[in-house]
């Protein structure tokens, strides 16, 4: 129950601050702002912080050797991720979220998402992951060859991030306050929004504390999406049951959605035209191939690979962020550069 209790309270938090993984990392590049990238940095030093202290006091045993990884799928699987997210409009966990609150295309992401992981996982496109990832393959001993104890590296860059994150909070205007729907309770937790990097911080506190949850039920990790999500499909399309702790975790995020949109008023089911529809189902596919190949999500790697020093993690998150702006640049950047090139042309014409 752990597991889905803290995703409960992951999808409750996401929603409350409007916090995106992908959309934050996308608005760095778009609207030029650190906010986003330093929230994302608090995230994964948090979870770093807890995780490195409880091996240290021996609360859980030191993560197990990592394997070997291929370069080229950690490469190709970030950029499709990176990609798919800007096409869906948010990366997997945002499909769980629209999910909660009732939106079509979320649904639409999720499931061409599972489809093609399990695909890429147990069928038609396994043999060609299972060719990428015996290419340039290299070991993943970034933890194992840092001479001294990690925390010496983790508690100075969260102290410096938090000192950016001061820094940046205090230069900021406050925000126009809209009149109040509801009052007392509700109007704190279900219309009161939590600045993202409040949320950002019990993000990376839920991180941490599930590396114990998980732990304690025999699985060793974290929070994860990708494998989770497959395991829900195969017990439907084969009967067979690989339900674990994070399989319960990604079923949170759905619940801890769906409450916040019942108390604050947003729950509806909502359709949406079909190119939308089109680009999440693509969207979702190339997340599901991207999450495979590179053997993990903004999650799985962008949180909690990064945050135990695995450098398959830091190679595929780097990858992730390089397909999440060359999406922007293509959805977003290039179609106003191009309405602000027809604007001049125009404005010439008429002088």
């Amino acid at each position: 129950m752990s597991g889905f209790i803290i995703g409960i309270l992951l999808g409750f938090i996401m929603k409350r601050s409007r916090f995106c993984l992908a959309g934050n990392l996308r608005d760095a590049y778009l609207e030029k702002k650190s906010k986003g990238i330093y929230a994302f940095l608090s995230i994964i030093l948090t979870t770093s912080l807890i995780y490195f202290t409880m091996t240290l006091l021996g609360i859980i045993p030191e993560r197990p050797e990592q394997a070997s990884f291929s370069l080229l799928a950690a490469t190709i699987g970030g950029l499709m991720f990176g990609f798919g997210a800007i096409l869906a409009n948010g990366c997997v966990v945002s499909s769980l979220l629209k999910v909660g609150d009732g939106r079509l295309a979320g649904v639409m992401s999720l499931l061409s998402f599972a489809i093609v992981a399990a695909a890429a996982t147990q069928g038609l496109l396994a043999p060609l992951v299972g060719s990428m990832q015996t290419t340039f393959v290299v070991n993943d001993q970034l933890f194992e060859v840092i001479p001294f104890p990690v925390l010496f590296v983790v508690i100075p860059a969260f102290l410096i991030v938090a000192y950016l994150i001061y820094k940046n909070w205090k230069k900021e205007k406050k925000a126009i306050q809209l009149p109040s729907q509801f009052s007392g309770i509700r109007h704190f937790l279900f219309e009161k929004k939590l600045d993202i990097r409040i949320a950002a911080i019990i993000i990376g506190l839920l991180a941490g504390s599930s590396f114990l949850f998980s732990y304690l039920t025999g699985r060793y990790g974290s929070m994860g999406i990708t494998t989770p999500v497959v395991s829900w499909l195969n017990i439907f399309s084969q009967n067979v049951n690989e339900l674990n702790w994070a399989s319960f975790f990604v079923v949170g995020i759905i619940v801890g959605s769906f409450i916040y949109a019942l108390g604050s008023s947003e729950f509806s089911f909502k359709g949406t035209d079909g190119k939308t529809l089109a680009k999440s189902t693509l969207g979702g596919a190339m997340m599901g191939f991207g999450a495979i190949a590179g053997q993990g999500c903004l999650v799985g790697n962008g949180i909690v690979g990064t945050a135990i020093f695995s450098l398959n993690a830091w190679i595929n998150f780097a990858f992730i962020l390089v397909g999440i702006w060359i999406g922007t640049y293509v959805f977003y950047v290039k179609p106003l550069q191009e309405i602000r090139i027809e604007n001049k042309e125009e404005n010439a014409y008429v002088n």
